[in-house]
């Protein structure tokens, strides 16, 4: 876990984003902090909503969590518009537009589009949305990172943590002493969601510190 032009023809699909207990317009985002969730395989939104649920409620319901699914993995709802990629003047034409780099983009573009310059973003990332919440993070390098490996995981070996931890020793990463499975999303998302908001805490105290100052 991470805690961070198409061609025309083509469609990027708005699909499933839950905004969970917290039906704030884009106005109100704008005072606030963002916690956008990129998934891992499946890419399904459902299996994340009992996490985001409680990471919600862990941040005593204070900021709006968001979680996006892969491009082309769910329907778009109905009552929600279609983001064309000739919408968004910036996205870079890709072949493989449901590979990774095309998944990629799609969180990239949907950020573009959907949430405010000056929103305080922060991105979670589980298995492969590790991975594009890092490309993501490529455009503001100046943001802290926090890395969490599992000590038992078959996908991610303990060995992927002893290395980076080696190239990177003063960064801040995590090796799970909870036995925590790779799939903590079925079983263990209270206590995953708990850690999140507690690693979160002081960063959103100042945030929220911040938004209040310049309201007065």
């Amino acid at each position: 876990m991470v805690v961070i032009q198409l061609s025309k023809e083509h469609i990027i699909a708005l699909e499933e984003v839950f905004t969970l207990f917290n039906k704030d317009d884009t106005s109100t985002i704008t005072k606030r902090n963002l916690e956008l969730g990129s998934l891992g395989n499946p890419g399904l939104p459902t299996f994340y909503v009992p996490f985001a649920k409680a990471l919600y409620s862990s941040v005593n319901r204070r900021f709006p969590v968001w979680v996006i699914s892969h491009a082309g993995h769910v329907l778009a709802p109905q009552d929600k518009k279609i983001l064309r990629t000739s919408d968004d003047p910036n996205a870079q034409e890709i072949k493989d537009i449901y590979g990774l780099r095309g998944q990629i983009e799609h969180k990239i573009t949907f950020l573009r589009t959907h949430v405010p310059k000056e929103t305080k973003l922060v991105v979670i990332g589980h298995s492969v949305g590790s991975y594009i919440s890092l490309q993501i993070l490529k455009h503001a390098p100046e943001l802290p990172l926090t890395f969490y490996y599992g000590a038992k995981d078959a996908w991610c070996p303990k060995e992927y943590y002893e290395d980076i931890k080696k190239d990177f020793p003063e960064g801040d990463i995590r090796l799970c002493e909870k036995k925590i499975p790779h799939a903590f999303i079925l079983h263990s998302y209270q206590e995953m969601a708990d850690m999140v908001a507690d690693w979160l805490k002081d960063d959103l105290s100042k945030i929220e510190t911040v938004t209040e100052e310049n309201q007065d």
